[in-house]
């Protein structure tokens, strides 16, 4: 939507990556040290935060230093919540901790497959329905581990 170049394209995917791999260490270095769903919670929050942007931007045509910075947050955040979302899975079955964590990922990849086209449902144009699943899925998730608190 943005016109990015293949080079420029990159260079924005590589940090994206960098960000999910800072994420994710610190997510390691926290540890035994802050609650598992504690970090899940935070990386939730940026997850919100970035979905909001993600709309406002769409919602006005997305301009690229909004597309830029929201992916950064999101991808960033995703490396807060998916190792500990795996650690979850496994410890909630801890007899057979691979098959928390196998369904965990089977369900994943299930829901990519099925919100991916709905993302680009707007077609090349619009962002608004990819903001909006970010934004519902977001919800889900911060309803499911409220709701694992108390289960």
């Amino acid at each position: 939507m943005n016109g990015l170049s293949p080079i420029a394209y990159s260079v924005d995917f590589a940090f994206n990556a960098v960000g999910l791999t800072i994420a994710t260490l610190v997510a390691g270095r926290l540890a035994g040290r802050v609650p598992t769903r504690r970090v899940i919670g935070a990386g939730l929050a940026a997850t919100s935060i970035a979905g909001v942007l993600l709309l406002a931007g769409a919602l006005f045509g997305m301009p690229l230093v909004i597309a830029l910075i929201g992916f950064f947050v999101l991808m960033t955040a995703q490396g807060l919540i998916g190792p500990n979302a795996g650690a979850l899975a496994s410890g909630a079955v801890p007899e057979h901790p691979g098959t928390g964590s196998a369904l965990l990922g089977f369900l994943q990849w299930c829901m990519a497959g099925l919100i991916a086209p709905l993302a680009g449902l707007g077609g090349e144009h619009t962002a608004v329905p990819m903001a909006v699943i970010v934004l519902v899925l977001t919800a889900s998730s911060l309803i499911a581990i409220r709701a694992s608190d108390h289960g």
